[in-house]
């Protein structure tokens, strides 16, 4: 295995973490409800403190990363995330488990735009497609895993006990250091033409380029936030939707994570695709085609092999859309690579969860059965709006 093909495996393992861990408070929240007498409104709210830390705060990471070299943060980022979240077990009040949530929430805002660049500035020898994939997939198998290994260890030691799931972390930031991941820079040091001055110090030609490059990377944005609204209203109201239909919370369970678990595959094969057909010609397509599984699956309205392959299918094409919408953004902004990877992990994950609560208000209005065929509307938008996008 070559050395670029190791450090981008080593960044796949911290995503994998960093979204391992962030995935940990869903699975606590009814335990944390009863020790801290949460009500559903409190609850929501933490929910929603963290998805603005760990989203929206990626975009000021990303800029502070592209004019100042972050990569040392690489060593303390993913053990100070696990350090916070890991803490609940110990949190005595309701301000003190929303300071931890924030916490991890910052921690995960600093390592994916981190992460993403540092892939970009791994990844010799072409097939940054694939290596992005690579990434991705680490991030989405962390985040499918958490609900397993939470509830088993859950089952088998008291809440207390959670900070040993810290030595992963710790581990890993020791092969971080090891490798030398930490040298990288992250900053963007392309010279302007027939000068020495870095371009990011010329503050005008900055803000020329990014508004010339403001309608496409915008574009892009809203397209990808569409997509996020239709993947993440089915992650959160999976389980809901088939228990109306008469299945077990348990196989609700299994099966929210083998859609996850689609997530996984289309992160795969979604940087393989995007390498050999073009990024923005595998990103339409994904998103075009990610609205027939999801159409047969809330048309069927039962469990069968062809709805089980069109729930993994659901997941697979919205994923596998995102590899290469990142590639597309650091094109549009090839001087703000760190800024166009957060808006395409955070700003576009924030702005989807607020289609998931337009879901949920339809639900309680229509029910949840129409208002889970309506997301088909987000993702064929999604694919509409990025087809007009320019692509560089």
């Amino acid at each position: 295995m070559n050395t670029s093909l190791k450090l981008v495996i080593l960044l796949a393992c911290g995503h994998m973490l960093t979204d391992f861990y962030t995935n940990f408070v869903p699975v606590l929240l009814p335990t944390l409800m009863e020790r801290l007498d949460m009500s559903l409104t409190a609850s929501g709210m933490l929910v929603l403190a963290m998805s603005i830390a760990s989203n929206v705060l990626q975009l000021a990471f990303g800029y502070w990363q592209d004019k100042y070299n972050l990569s040392s943060l690489l060593l303390w980022v993913i053990p100070l995330g696990a350090l916070a979240i890991c803490g609940v077990g110990w949190a005595n009040s309701q301000p003190l488990l929303f300071l931890i949530a924030i916490l991890n929430g910052l921690a995960v805002a600093a390592f994916h735009p981190l992460g993403s660049t540092l892939v970009t500035r791994a990844a010799s020898g072409g097939k940054l497609g694939q290596k992005m994939s690579y990434y991705l997939t680490g991030g989405n198998f962390g985040f499918a895993a958490a609900p397993l290994a939470v509830v088993w260890f859950m089952n088998a030691f008291p809440l207390e006990s959670l900070p040993v799931l810290v030595l992963p972390a710790l581990l890993l930031s020791f092969l971080y250091w090891h490798s030398g991941l930490q040298h990288l820079d992250t900053r963007q040091e392309q010279k302007l033409p027939g000068t020495n001055t870095p371009q990011h110090t010329n503050k005008a030609a900055w803000m020329g380029r990014l508004l010339k490059s403001n309608r496409s990377i915008l574009l892009l944005n809203v397209a990808m936030a569409l997509r996020s609204w239709t993947q993440m209203a089915t992650a959160t109201f999976l389980p809901l939707f088939l228990m109306g239909h008469g299945v077990s919370s348990l196989m609700a369970g299994s099966l929210l994570s083998f859609f996850l678990a689609g997530s996984v595959a289309g992160s795969l094969a979604g940087g393989w695709l995007g390498d050999r057909f073009g990024h923005k010609h595998t990103a339409v397509s994904m998103l075009s085609f990610a609205t027939i599984p999801t159409a047969v699956f809330y048309l069927s309205g039962e469990l069968n092999i062809l709805t089980l392959i069109a729930l993994f299918l659901i997941a697979a094409c919205l994923m596998g859309a995102q590899p290469s919408s990142i590639i597309w953004a650091q094109r549009l902004l090839p001087q703000h690579e760190g800024v166009a990877a957060s808006m395409m992990m955070g700003l576009s994950f924030a702005f989807g969860s607020v289609g998931v609560a337009i879901s949920g208000a339809a639900a309680d209005q229509i029910g949840l059965d129409a208002a889970m065929l309506m997301t088909i509307a987000p993702a064929a938008l999604a694919a509409l709006i990025a087809a007009i996008t320019p692509a560089p």
